[in-house]
């Protein structure tokens, strides 16, 4: 047992007022988790929009918004530009990705160096990054890798961020899935330390009665999230199945080229009174339990809340082949199918769920039993560990 409670500093740059992403779910959770159990957590993050949190947090946990910290004339973005003038393309990204990690250390720094705190959770590589290069700190660092380790590795500055760290024995890299470990190892040959934690299903999910002709896909308006997929087959199926409707809930207005394309579609093929773009919601479990049918045609995840969610709520899934996790959560024909990426696959496979109850009912009761391994109480005695295990190579 630990003799006193830890000082544990959450980060992050991703917006938080009242956004309702998986990444800003999972922080939350993770911060209300820990101070439940007696350890002191404080979120640092920079939000302009403001600091209502999208989701539940805890009044223990302290919030610290660092939009207001000024940076620097010549680590803002047009001066950064100016001084990474190069010869060459990659000695400019270069100089751009390590003064960019001077910009958040201005920002972030002066709030850090008042904390006291014996271990970091990072929710961006480039937030660890700017501890160990320009703060300089000594306490435990976990960074936490929420997409798949290929999509960070491909953005244009981690070739100079992610060799950045890793490196120290008390410092680990934590990804949702055993899958994305090679991952890691391959891109960040440097890591000493990498730990596999899943995400945590938190909350109350009521079986559905899987009655109701609704197929329901958790998801916000995003090239990611590849709706228009979805559309696109369940308007093959709109004259067979006339009571059957769709609703895609999540955040709108966020890629307006993709919403566009999708309300267009839905327009032209006069699905507005059976195809609903229904926006957020604090109640997903509610519409989950009214739904038969999950729908996740994602492109790519980490760790996917929303269709562990509908598992949980025993509804049967359908997912994309060839989307890492999604396909490791998702067995095909045992609980729940895998299409490829033509719609017309799609709508093959919606179809056998929506002409048998019966079918929904057997796949759906082997989904809810798969996915009992995310309870909380299991994942979260994998932090308590993890905690343990830093804190004592510090």
């Amino acid at each position: 047992m630990r003799s006193q409670r830890l000082n544990v500093t959450m980060l992050t740059t991703i917006r938080l007022h009242q956004s309702k992403g998986g990444t800003e779910k999972v922080m939350i959770d993770t911060a209300n988790a820990l101070v439940a159990r007696g350890h002191r957590v404080t979120i640092i993050y920079r939000d302009k929009l403001g600091d209502d949190p999208g989701f539940v947090l805890s009044k223990a946990v302290r919030k610290i918004n660092c939009a207001n910290c000024r940076t620097p004339f010549l680590l803002n973005g047009f001066a950064r530009c100016i001084r990474s003038i190069s010869l060459s393309k990659e000695e400019y990204s270069r100089k751009n990705s390590l003064l960019k990690l001077k910009a958040l250390a201005a920002r972030f720094g002066p709030v850090l160096n008042e904390l006291s705190t014996d271990v970091y959770i990072t929710y961006e590589p480039k937030l660890s990054a700017m501890l160990v290069k320009e703060l300089h700190v000594t306490a435990p660092i976990i960074t936490t890798f929420h997409f798949v380790p290929s999509y960070i590795a491909k953005r244009v500055d981690s070739k100079w961020i992610l060799p950045l760290i890793g490196q120290r024995s008390n410092e680990v890299i934590q990804v949702l899935d055993r899958g994305y470990v090679n991952e890691v190892k391959f891109y960040m040959p440097q890591v000493k330390n990498i730990r596999v934690i899943p995400n945590a299903v938190t909350g109350t999910f009521k079986k559905s009665l899987l009655e109701k002709h609704v197929i329901v896909n958790v998801g916000r308006i995003a090239r990611q999230k590849n709706q228009l997929l979805l559309v696109k087959a369940f308007n093959e199926l709109k004259d067979k199945f006339p009571d059957w409707s769709l609703e895609i809930w999540g955040e709108k207005n966020l890629e307006p080229e993709i919403q566009d394309d999708l309300e267009r579609f839905i327009k032209w093929n006069n699905l507005t009174d059976r195809v609903f773009l229904k926006g957020t919601t604090n109640c997903i479990n509610e519409q989950l339990e009214k739904a038969s049918i999950f729908a996740f045609p994602s492109l790519f995840e980490g760790l996917p809340l929303a269709l562990i969610e509908a598992m949980s709520s025993g509804l049967p899934c359908v997912g994309l082949d060839s989307c890492a996790v999604v396909n490791s959560i998702i067995h095909d024909h045992h609980n729940g199918y895998l299409c490829t990426s033509d719609f017309r696959n799609w709508a093959k496979t919606l179809e056998k769920l929506m002409s048998s109850y019966s079918l929904r009912v057997t796949l759906g009761k082997q989904a809810a039993k798969d996915v009992e391994c995310f309870k909380p109480e299991k994942i979260w005695a994998m932090w308590e560990s993890l905690l343990d295990e830093v804190v004592n190579r510090a």
